[in-house]
């Protein structure tokens, strides 16, 4: 079973083969690659947003892929816009991104101040067509999620496996609650050095489920290692122990 990462669901979408979908636990589903089309066609209007106090809500709400945000093209980064459809509620207005995460990441990596975006009110709002999703009829081809044939295996759904990780903790970095194995290897300077046992489909998503772990995701981990284990391996031992709290 091949394992989509962002950067892969992305190439689909540019050929043209998938259309790119955005789901929202409150707003429901909006169906990307429509409304880019219909914001081009209608020249919706392209408005600089200020970046102040943008990335911290950004990864606490979305699942961001790292290696997607460190190798997006430059000219994408600066020139490509997000998309933020607009609620006007009883004479109020709020916001919401449907499009553009990485690259506002980016952008703030980069220590840009703004980032343009088609501003889409919301009574234009394209919903996916469900009825081409290749199974459910609520959920599409998503990063992390696995391909057999024409079958799509949900990343929630697909086989776990066992890994083992570790990180260097900083102190700026505030608390994180992870139920699996875990235990602090080393002190330093910077940081404390962590290792840690924990179930997912492949490395990617092992070090999102430590990303989550923290109260506030950080911009970035230092990652020591994310290494694959056999099926039958466990991470306890002597130097390891076992304590009542971990799941495994």
């Amino acid at each position: 079973m091949n394992l989509m990462t962002k950067t892969q669901l992305m190439d689909l979408v540019a050929a043209g083969k998938i259309h790119e979908s955005f789901e929202h636990s409150d707003e429901g589903h909006f169906d990307v690659t429509s409304m880019r089309q219909w914001a081009a066609a209608n020249k919706a209007p392209i408005v600089s947003f200020s970046l102040a106090g943008m990335v911290e809500p950004l990864r606490a709400g979305r699942v961001v892929d790292e290696e997607r945000v460190a190798n997006l093209p430059l000219n994408s980064v600066l020139n490509d816009p997000a998309m933020v459809v607009v609620y006007n509620e009883e004479g109020q207005s709020r916001h919401l991104v449907i499009d553009g995460t990485h690259r506002i990441l980016r952008r703030a990596k980069l220590g840009l101040r703004t980032f343009p975006a088609y501003l889409i009110d919301s009574i234009d709002i394209i919903r996916p067509d469900t009825t081409k999703f290749v199974r459910g009829v609520d959920r599409g081809l998503d990063w992390g999620d696995g391909v057999e044939g024409d079958k799509i295996v949900k990343r929630d759904e697909a086989p776990l496996k066992n890994f083992w990780v570790s990180w260097v903790a900083l102190p700026e970095q505030g608390e994180f609650e992870l139920h699996s194995p875990w235990w602090y290897t080393g002190w330093s300077e910077t940081g404390k050095s962590i290792c840690a046992a924990v179930k997912a489909t492949d490395a990617d998503a092992a070090r999102i489920m430590v990303f989550e772990s923290y109260d506030k995701p950080p911009f970035k981990i230092d990652w020591r290692f994310v290494e694959e284990r056999p099926d039958d391996w466990s991470p306890f031992s002597d130097r390891f122990p076992r304590a009542e709290w971990m799941k495994w």
